[in-house]
């Protein structure tokens, strides 16, 4: 009996997996690598801010900023892209035979803290638009984001019943998480923030918190008010804008900051920046300085008639930075100061009008200084405060009223979360 044999003939198909491992280098990029030319490959790439992709005629692969688009990328027979890292310019694809790819690639830079911000606010673009508001009016409502010039660039600062401009960053002494409310972002993208507490903001207090538990505690501006030197952070008796001698309440703002982890945990204070004005703006508009007859700080000329508060400060020994800063006057042993009345008034408030504000983000319900000479009249010098009631007022330094110290985040922060009650922003 004949048997028959059943050949069965097997064929493997052997897919190639390739993996190139070159670096693109465009004129943001310093790194590269060994390259090596493929002539499979048509490597296309779309820069940031262009419309349209550009052909590489190096054949090299991104590294850095850039995202492969497997939309558009393909295979001319159907060969798949496995994997793109662009730390290290490594494509991995899979084909059968021999094929030819086209990748795209997109600049793509993961935002920072103050781009996510001024984004989840319209973007600069809206925001710039908007122009100025009207400073002769308090703002009850949420007016969002608007942009006015500072020392550093172009600032984009909340007005009005904001509830989005929470932060959590730090410890107390307690070791109690810290809550800020963004006043800006700075023109160097730094962010400005005010203190406030270390209450969990909930739905009650999505706008405003009240309460002592805004502030560190209260403070003198300075002990005495018989000369106008007092109207300063730091102050030199006999000069309009000396800083040899720290203020009460710069006294104070230390050492509640040194006892924090802003200054005492080390990945913390990396990120504070160091290059913060806080302007104690010492400026004469109305009048003469002297120890004798009466004159007008700048800023109460600013907020009386036809209010135009101001985020720049006119004399370099009155912006008041720290030590370890690049710019100012590099007196300040921490990066820490005070809010100006000029911030107050573009965030909502306005002085002498008898036009209270208790909607928006800096009413606390207390009495807080801020870090802004009024006048100096009869032998006695005063600064600007913001009101229990709601509104701008001003008064004598030896006065004790509520202490809110303020920082700035790095411009290099990245954030998480997106400003409100329930979601505040944290550095990732």
């Amino acid at each position: 009996m004949k048997k028959k044999i059943k050949i069965s003939l097997f064929v493997f198909i052997v897919i190639g997996v390739v993996i190139l491992n070159i670096t693109y280098k465009n004129k943001n990029e310093v790194t590269k690598n060994k390259q090596r030319k493929q002539n499979n490959l048509a490597i296309m790439v779309k820069e940031d801010g262009a419309s349209d992709y550009t052909k590489s005629t190096s054949k090299d692969i991104p590294i850095g900023n850039y995202v492969l688009n497997e939309e558009k990328t393909h295979c001319e027979n159907n060969g798949k892209i496995l994997n793109y890292d662009n730390t290290t310019g490594k494509v991995s694809f899979s084909f059968i035979g021999s094929d030819r790819c086209y990748l795209y690639f997109d600049y793509y830079k993961e935002p920072v803290g103050y781009e996510i911000i001024i984004a989840n606010n319209g973007g600069k673009g809206a925001i710039e638009a908007k122009g100025t508001p009207d400073f002769s009016k308090v703002a009850t409502e949420n007016e969002g984001m608007y942009a006015a010039d500072d020392d550093l660039g172009t600032s984009y600062y909340f007005r009005g019943a904001v509830n989005n401009n929470w932060v959590k960053f730090g410890k107390d002494s307690g070791g109690n998480d810290i809550y800020w409310r963004i006043i800006r972002i700075n023109g160097n993208g730094s962010i400005r923030m005010i203190y406030s507490g270390t209450t969990t903001p909930d739905s009650t207090t999505a706008i405003v918190m009240t309460g002592d538990g805004t502030q560190i505690g209260l403070s003198q501006f300075n002990s005495n008010y018989n000369n106008p030197s007092y109207a300063g952070y730091m102050y030199t008796i006999g000069q309009q804008h000396g800083t040899s001698t720290s203020s009460a309440i710069k006294t104070i703002i230390d050492d509640w900051y040194t006892s924090t982890t802003l200054e005492t945990d080390t990945s913390t204070k990396a990120l504070v920046s160091q290059d913060q004005i806080y302007c104690n703006d010492r400026s004469v508009t109305s009048g003469s300085y002297s120890t004798t007859g009466s004159f007008g700080y700048a800023a109460v000329t600013r907020l009386s008639t036809n209010p135009s508060p101001i985020l720049t400060c006119s004399t370099e020994s009155d912006k008041f930075t720290s030590k370890n800063s690049s710019i100012g006057n590099k007196v300040l042993d921490y990066p820490v100061g005070l809010i100006t009345v000029d911030e107050v008034a573009m965030a909502g408030n306005i002085y002498g009008a008898s036009m209270y504000n208790s909607s928006y983000y800096l009413y606390t319900n207390k009495n807080y200084w801020t870090g802004t000479p009024a006048n100096y009249d009869r032998a006695q010098v005063m600064l600007f405060l913001v009101n229990s009631s709601g509104d701008i007022y001003h008064y004598y330094p030896e006065t004790y009223y509520g202490v809110r110290p303020v920082i700035s985040l790095s411009s290099s922060v990245k954030l998480s979360g997106d400003g409100t009650w329930n979601n505040v922003y944290t550095v990732s």
